[in-house]
């Protein structure tokens, strides 16, 4: 097994629990509160796991450690346990075994004595540390040694051994008490525990230096006060070295000075002895007398060997070390014997001590154990009886706070029944005013599909018209552009004759030059008959165009005025027709409201009566509930038949009532849609005076015609909406008004709202050339007739291209505007 090398040469077994370990741990396991001397697997489990240790590791220690393998510890396992964690962390292996020296009582580190330096032999050999008892007299000194001495060359080498003194063990003299006071030792020995997190038994330097810079004491008391209590100069802090330099930081900030050297007083009680934990030796405040004997035997030998000449120095050195060998391995031997002798001595008081002390806490945690446990039984006898009177106290005031229950009961039955049946015939009486009140609503409902039949029959009569006004507008259009033909064909001619008489124009100057010539030479005057008889032929047929232009224009005068007539006419009829439909609209809004209020009133009095019955269902529910409950023991059958018959009949009820109200709405809803056909936006009608009369001037200006191009795909709801795709393009009309957010407009023959940021305008340039208008050009340039007298140029000119959504095109003549609509 494993062992600790002495610094004396001894042994001291590593698996051996010291008394400190022992009382350090027993601090730790009463921290976690054991049961009846035993604490549980899993509150040893978490404070091992704070070693850091694999859990492998740590279950090989709990199989070393549980001895009697109860799945739980008592203070001598949780010792062990203890001791083998740390073992580990310092680098030992773990034993298969537990050494039986674990199970024993822990062993006191006896106070061993102090080395002392013995100083080099005469004959060069390196000095060796003489042990001194621990306890000896207080004026012992060191040994003197002694040197080789050279008087000159060739001198003899005269070394004499120091004649040593015997040690005289004195009389142990009593411990002087420990300067530190008990409530600084309990509150310093929590802190260190608190900052020994790997349970070493030591602080470290940097550990014990954060701790000592929180006093703010300046850092030469701070270095003063760690030399003195690093008392075995290691540079780590155990627990008592931690103690007192705590206790010195609060005498220097008490404001007392620091001691040169640590008094007596001052060093911890486990120093007085030869520490394990740190290894080094300490020697105690009484220094030891020793004093080696004389042995005059060896001066002896050694005048003897200095008055044979024949012997060398090198063989007087050689048995002068071998001597002095031989005596310091007797010299050695003995103190250890002694040592060994005094340290059993002293382990075996101690353990004694502690066994004692140890029977006597065991035998007190006994009795208090059983005072304890007799305390807590009267404690649990007395609540035992009190328990039993509470609980009979709670039976007697359960039984009249029954009884109570039962007469309140009882009498709340009694008067809910009276109220129930009052109730249940209230309910009655309001179920036939119900009832009659529907047959009311009933008759209203049939006036009113006859008064829907009967709009039904002015709307096809008003349909009739319609289309009758429809076909003379048609006829009236035909008739208005065959005259409008005839004109076209008369402004032709017009145009010819004009041309004609510009080419007659040159001709007739070429002529009069020529006659000129003539009448100057006074010659040919046979040619000049015929060009005169040419020149009066070519007056003729002017003569004769010019009549036949004035009837031209007298002519196309009269086709303008009949067809200003004719627009007039139309105009008439369009605003006779507007009249009619705004007329017609008002009433069907009226009568819209009026059945909307009709519904209204249907649907609310339909939801009070479900409310009245649902509320006479619940009432005659909760009557025939108590009505079961009071005879369920004698016809329960036939009281679950009534009431499943009753929910039948009025799921039935219920399910044709809906049925009722469902048709009555899906009749209005269609007479209401019928209603709303003829009331669709103005833009789909061709006779519309909304965006398509006749046209004025400001009229035609105040209508602005944009494209826009559909982005996203549109389905429409209702029938006064479009349906767009992407990638459509849609013609708008931007000076109407509408809804925020919806545009109208015209796709494919089909007018209606689409929302705006669904869509995107088009500039004029990037429109596609065949969705723009058409345009009628009539237009003719009109030259004027250079002859004797100038008539009025007459100009028929065509305007610009209208932009409305129907194509309209509109032409100007004297100042009338008439409009075709585009096929």
């Amino acid at each position: 097994m494993a062992q600790f090398p002495t610094p004396y040469g001894g042994s001291l077994d590593i698996w051996a629990i010291t008394v400190e370990e022992r009382a350090k741990h027993d601090q730790q396991f009463h921290s976690l509160k054991p049961i009846s001397g035993f604490i549980t697997g899993d509150q040893a489990r978490n404070f091992f796991f704070q070693s850091g240790l694999p859990q492998p590791v740590l279950a090989q220690i709990w199989a070393l450690a549980d001895m009697n393998n109860d799945g739980r510890m008592d203070q001598v396992e949780f010792s062990i346990a203890m001791k083998l964690i740390k073992l580990k962390l310092q680098g030992y292996q773990l034993p298969s075994a537990l050494p039986p020296v674990m199970k024993q009582q822990p062993v006191a580190i006896s106070s061993t004595p102090a080395f002392a330096t013995v100083p080099p032999l005469a004959n060069g050999a390196p000095p060796v540390i003489q042990p001194l008892p621990a306890f000896a007299h207080p004026a012992a000194t060191l040994p003197k040694s002694s040197s080789f001495s050279r008087s000159g060359p060739g001198s003899q080498l005269n070394t004499k051994l120091q004649k040593a003194q015997s040690f005289d063990v004195a009389s142990v003299p009593p411990v002087a008490e420990w300067a530190v006071p008990q409530s600084s030792r309990l509150k310093y020995r929590q802190l260190f525990n608190s900052h020994d997190k790997t349970m070493s038994g030591h602080l470290t330097g940097p550990q014990a230096r954060t701790i000592l810079m929180q006093s703010s004491l300046p850092q030469a008391q701070l270095a003063s006060i760690w030399n003195l209590s690093d008392i075995d100069q290691d540079g780590k802090l155990t627990a008592e070295e931690f103690i007192l330099a705590m206790h010195l930081i609060d005498v220097a900030m008490s404001g007392q000075p620091l001691p040169p050297v640590l008094p007596p007083e001052y060093i911890p009680p486990s120093f007085r002895r030869v520490r394990s934990g740190s290894g080094v030796s300490v020697i105690s405040s009484t220094s030891v007398d020793q004093r080696l004997p004389e042995e005059p035997v060896l001066e002896d030998e050694q005048q003897q060997l200095e008055k044979k000449l024949p012997v060398t120095f090198e063989d007087k050195k050689r048995e002068n070390f071998e001597r002095g060998n031989l005596e310091l391995e007797k010299r050695r031997q003995a103190l250890l014997e002694q040592q060994r002798k005094e340290q059993e001595r002293l382990a075996q008081l101690e353990r004694a001590e502690q066994e004692r002390k140890e029977r006597e806490r065991q035998e007190q945690e006994r009795k208090r154990q059983l005072e304890l446990e007799k305390q807590l039984e009267k404690q649990r006898e007395l609540e035992r009886q009190r328990e039993e009177e509470r609980r009979k106290e709670i039976e007697r005031r359960e039984a009249a706070k029954r009884e109570l229950e039962r007469q309140r009961q009882l009498e709340w039955e009694r008067n809910r029944r009276q109220e129930l049946l009052n109730q249940r015939n209230k309910e009655q009486e309001d179920i036939v005013v119900l009832k009659a009140k529907k047959k009311t609503l009933e008759f209203e409902l049939e006036a009113l599909n006859d008064k829907k039949h009967q709009l039904e029959g002015k709307l096809q009569d008003i349909r009739c018209r319609l289309t009758t006004q429809r076909q003379e507008i048609e006829s009236t259009n035909k008739s208005r552009e065959l005259r409008i033909a005839e004109i076209t064909h008369l402004q032709q001619q017009l145009q010819e004759s004009q041309q004609m008489l510009g080419r007659l124009i040159p001709e007739k100057q070429i002529l009069n030059d020529q006659l000129k010539q003539v009448q100057q030479n006074s010659l040919h005057r046979d040619s000049l008959v015929t060009l005169k008889r040419a020149l009066e032929a070519k007056e003729l047929a002017r003569q004769q165009l010019r009549d036949q232009l004035d009837e031209v224009e007298k002519e196309t005068r009269s086709k303008l005025q009949e067809i200003d007539i004719f627009n007039n006419q139309l105009k008439e009829l369009r605003e006779i027709h507007n009249k009619q439909q705004l007329q017609k609209q008002k009433s069907m809004e009226a009568e819209r409201l009026k059945q909307k209020e009709q519904e209204r009133k249907i649907i609310e009095l339909e939801k009070q009566k479900e409310e009245a019955q649902r509320r006479a269902q619940e009432r005659d529910k909760q009557w025939l509930e108590h009505v079961q409950q009071e005879d369920e023991h004698q016809r329960p059958r036939r009281l679950h038949e009534e009431e499943k018959l009753k929910r039948e009949e009025s799921v039935k009820k219920k399910d044709g009532e809906e049925k009722g109200k469902q048709e009555a709405q899906d009749k209005l809803g269609r007479l209401f849609h019928q209603h709303q056909e003829p009331a669709k936006p103005a833009v789909q009608a061709p006779w519309s005076t909304a965006e398509k009369g006749p046209l004025t001037i400001s009229a035609q200006e105040n209508v602005k015609v944009v494209y826009y191009r559909a982005l996203y795909p549109f389905e429409s709801r209702s029938h006064d909406e479009i349906t767009i795709q992407p990638g459509d393009i849609v013609m708008v009309d931007e000076s109407q008004t509408g809804e925020p957010g919806w545009l109208g407009g015209e796709l494919k023959g089909k007018t209606g709202w689409f929302p705006a940021n669904y869509a995107e305008k088009i500039p004029e340039n990037e429109v596609p050339a065949p969705v723009k208008p058409v345009t009628d050009s009539t237009s003719a340039p009109a030259p004027k007739l250079a002859l004797r007298e100038t008539p009025a140029p007459l100009a028929v000119t065509s305007s610009e291209p209208s932009t409305t959504p129907n194509n309209w095109a509109d032409f100007s003549s004297h100042g009338f505007w008439f409009f075709r609509e585009s096929c």
